[in-house]
């Protein structure tokens, strides 16, 4: 097991996503360590992703072992004891086997941020690391030696960001990545809102010109005529628009189990949430904060009123991306359950 209080040197192995690779190695140094980045993949290029997506890359061994060789050397020129795998696409046991025999004596932490639904996981991989987790509770429970450690939010760790008591512009917002279910249930949302006199403010981004032009197809199709760009939204206009907002509106990506960096950042930045993700109730914050779940099909969503919010102070530590660096480096696995998982009818007992 790793000292909780020697100062250490981590190599941060993530792609290059919304910033977090940034926030991450920053939340680490808060700690007292040394961290750096070094990208996951070998280059951000159109064609290397695509590779990627379809699980071909890993299979092309001269650059698979090229990029396995790359990672070795940057650990080395930083002095890295451990390197922190997160959601690693073209690492795997034969990759992971090579960065051991590169650098003897380094300690690997694998962290999933993927449902295994989505991005394939098996035991092997998961055998071939020092210390494993995932935010998804069901991965958790179906492989051996995999920790449950949810994800994180950015606010402060001690109370709720403060917001301002004005009316809202907004009634419901969604801000996120495109995805062509996200595009028919935003319009879907949309109709049923503005039937009511509401005003919802919905942005999707789409990475690539590609996607782009499929989710412009997709809009056409199912009747969504809000925001669609190629353009992603900064972190602070993200928390502008969420403060100006009634409710802020989560759909989670399909065959994904586990509570997105956005899912987490909405809920704890003390507004009204409404997901279609039935796995947050069983997070040990939900009864704590205005949370409803609303059945994506038939889009019976409303602005939740407040939960108990008696203990929810406790839960900005909690779940803070500093408290989540520190269990991840120390290989803890805390509690995060809720101790009776919440039936049906109760998912939705909080909708106003």
């Amino acid at each position: 097991m790793p000292s909780h209080t020697s100062q250490r040197r981590i190599l941060v192995v993530m792609n290059r996503f919304q910033g977090y690779e940034k926030s991450i190695p920053a939340a680490i140094e808060a700690l007292g360590h040394a961290a750096r980045f070094s990208d996951a993949r070998p280059s951000n290029s159109f064609m290397v992703k695509a590779l990627t997506r379809l699980g071909l890359l890993q299979h092309i061994k001269r650059i698979s072992e090229a990029n396995t060789d790359r990672l070795a050397a940057d650990a080395r020129a930083f002095g890295a004891d451990t390197l922190l795998l997160i959601s690693p696409e073209n690492l795997r046991p034969p990759e992971i086997s090579r960065l051991r025999t590169a650098l003897p004596g380094i300690r690997i932490v694998l962290y999933l941020y993927d449902s295994a639904a989505n991005r394939p996981l098996d035991q092997q991989t998961i055998d071939s690391v020092d210390a494993a987790f995932s935010f998804d509770m069901d991965d958790c429970d179906r492989f051996d030696q995999l920790g449950f450690l949810p994800l994180f939010h950015h606010h402060t760790a001690f109370k709720a960001p403060a917001v301002e008591k004005t009316e809202p512009a907004y009634h419901y917002c969604f801000i996120g990545t495109g995805r062509i279910r996200r595009v028919k249930v935003l319009a879907g949302i949309a109709r049923k809102t503005r039937e009511r006199d509401e005003r919802p403010f919905f942005y999707l981004y789409a990475p690539s010109a590609l996607q782009y032009a499929l989710l412009r197809l997709a809009a056409w199709r199912f009747g969504y005529t809000d925001t669609l760009s190629r353009e992603s939204v900064p972190f602070e206009t993200y928390l502008e628009k969420l403060a100006q907002s009634a409710c802020v509106v989560d759909i989670e990506q399909q065959n994904q189990g586990g509570l997105t960096i956005r899912t987490m950042d909405a809920v704890f930045a003390g507004r009204p949430f409404a997901t279609s993700n039935t796995n947050i109730a069983r997070h040990d914050f939900y009864p704590h904060f205005p949370i409803s779940v609303f059945d994506d099909e038939r889009l019976d969503i409303s602005v939740p009123t407040s939960g108990d919010s008696s203990q929810a102070e406790q839960f900005y530590h909690k779940y803070h991306i500093g408290t989540w660096a520190a269990h991840l480096l120390a290989e803890e696995v805390p509690d995060y359950r809720l101790l009776q998982s919440a039936s049906a009818p109760h998912l939705h007992a909080r909708s106003a």
